[in-house]
């Protein structure tokens, strides 16, 4: 009893009041949520016992006998049934989720957990070894069994390309930051024939590509361009009198270095799918 924090020494069973567990709070989105979720953190975190009333930095309640009541409100408010109409209900159905057949989607997962699931599945994928006598431990984590030696071979191709772990795992967090969920990403580039439809993917990818970065990558690009080709016009006499032939690729290098980068790019929605979602220009 001396060692035991004060939450420990303390039984809800005595508190007056309702628990987060006894009250659900619905939103609109996820992110309010969680903007309420740190409300109600914040909010509790100042109360302290004593005659009702409150200063300028807490709020006291005569029903709270000790500051255990108040680290076991916090703790409770964790699981608390806070959220939008969507995760409420999948909260109820959970445990029969297995029989009802139904995935995770945005929908029904807040803002922060989409991110704490980011972080544990690059750590997961990761830790796997690359043996196969190991996949076993792959399928374990999740990966298909018909999939995870491709799964594994790309992960090593990608940490191969960008020279380790940390700089690959930062590519791949910002790819996954805007889909997460595997399976609704893939719906959302699918036709109605469950082909991957060009357009639907250029657009995904546009969607997580700042306008700026474009402009400063196709600045780069035309400065190689350019180098090349004057390098190589001192190399290599022009063929005829009339120039290169327009199918060559010395053409379209010429072209690119005399127009230069697009200045009239721009991003419009996309009508395809009846959402608006921002396409390829």
């Amino acid at each position: 009893m001396v060692t035991a924090p004060a939450s420990e020494r303390t039984n809800l069973q005595d508190w007056d009041g309702l628990l987060p567990s006894e009250v659900v709070l619905l939103t609109f989105t996820n992110r309010a949520a969680d903007e309420m979720k740190d409300r109600l953190r914040r909010t509790i975190s100042r109360i302290r016992p004593g005659p009702l009333g409150e200063d300028s930095k807490h709020r006291y309640d005569p029903r709270v006998k000790s500051q255990g009541f108040i680290e076991q409100l916090l703790t409770l408010l964790e699981d608390a049934p806070i959220g939008t109409i969507d995760s409420f209900l999948s909260q109820l159905v959970s445990p029969y989720r297995g029989k009802l057949g139904d995935a995770l989607s945005r929908e029904n997962v807040s803002d922060a957990a989409r991110a704490i699931l980011v972080e544990t599945s690059l750590r997961t994928i990761w830790r796997l070894a690359s043996d196969k006598s190991r996949i076993g431990d792959a399928v374990d984590a999740g990966i298909p069994a018909h999939i995870a030696t491709e799964v594994l071979s790309a992960r090593d191709r990608v940490a191969q390309h960008y020279s380790g772990r940390t700089s690959a795992s930062r590519v791949l967090r910002a790819l996954v930051g805007k889909s997460v969920f595997v399976e609704e990403s893939s719906r959302k580039v699918m036709d109605e024939e469950g082909n991957v439809d060009r357009d639907k993917l250029l657009a995904m990818i546009m969607s997580s590509i700042e306008g700026a970065d474009i402009n400063e990558q196709a600045e780069r690009v035309h400065k190689i361009i350019r180098v090349v080709f004057e390098t190589i016009k001192e190399c290599i006499q022009t063929p005829s009198a009339s120039g290169w032939a327009a199918e060559t690729r010395m053409a379209c290098l010429e072209e690119l270095d005399r127009t230069g980068p697009r200045t009239d790019v721009h991003r419009k929605p996309n009508h395809a799918d009846g959402k608006g979602n921002e396409a390829l220009p």
